[in-house]
């Protein structure tokens, strides 16, 4: 039986962006997975088109709140998680049509995470955003000095280009929550938690996210602005 993964975007103001992230998650060459868009508030018919994509796939499940943040986003998402493995993608961005079947076929025995780079997409031009630790299967204090040691980057810190393996936290319930108080740096709070509760390490050479800069971001907290560079 093939094991399902569950993808967590949260949505928020993004209706130029989200068929395109939508379309690249449900044409993945691996078919078993549940999408959990969790809508943020939007207020630009974003919505919509998350009921829309529900309407006419199973797969995806919509959850509206009141405009709350990213990290709550997220939590929202996970508190509804299925299946094996945990992915987040956010709502400008996109992956390539093979990513979950390169990376659930990386899940060897001893590993409990895949982690792979990043394409940064402009208006301008495209550029390759390397990991900061090369290709293979590392233990987790490899991974954490590796990614403490370029933090700033989108290789490093960034839970979009990580997909966990959920057994190895015993359950979806005892998985680290992304801090709500925290604005700043809070992706990578959160990846260097869920590092402590993992042993094995697989990192990918292929390029598989596709990061869009853009002024704005996948949520926005009342009384907080968050941006994209």
């Amino acid at each position: 039986m093939e094991q399902i993964i569950s993808i967590i975007v949260p949505v928020y103001n993004c209706k130029d962006y989200l068929d395109r992230c939508v379309e690249s998650i449900l044409t993945q060459s691996y078919p078993h997975i549940r999408l959990i868009l969790v809508d943020d508030g939007s207020t630009d018919g974003s919505s919509e088109i998350c009921d829309y994509y529900a309407s006419r796939d199973s797969r995806v499940q919509v959850i509206h709140q009141a405009n709350s943040g990213v990290s709550a986003a997220r939590n929202r998402g996970m508190n509804v998680a299925i299946g094996e493995f945990l992915y987040f993608i956010d709502s400008d961005d996109a992956i390539a049509k093979d990513t979950i079947e390169i990376a659930v076929q990386s899940f060897e025995e001893n590993v409990d995470a895949v982690f792979f780079g990043v394409t940064k997409i402009s208006e301008k031009h495209e550029s390759i955003q390397e990991l900061p630790i090369e290709a293979g299967v590392y233990n987790r204090e490899t991974v954490l000095r590796g990614i403490l040691s370029d933090y700033a980057g989108y290789g490093a810190g960034y839970p979009c280009n990580k997909i966990w393996r959920v057994s190895a936290f015993g359950s979806a319930d005892n998985i680290p929550r992304f801090d709500t108080q925290l604005y700043y740096f809070e992706d990578l709070e959160w990846v260097v938690r869920m590092l402590l509760c993992v042993t094995g390490i697989c990192i990918l050479p292929n390029h598989l996210y596709q990061y869009t800069v853009r002024t704005g971001s996948a949520t926005t907290k009342e009384g907080a602005n968050e941006y994209r560079e």
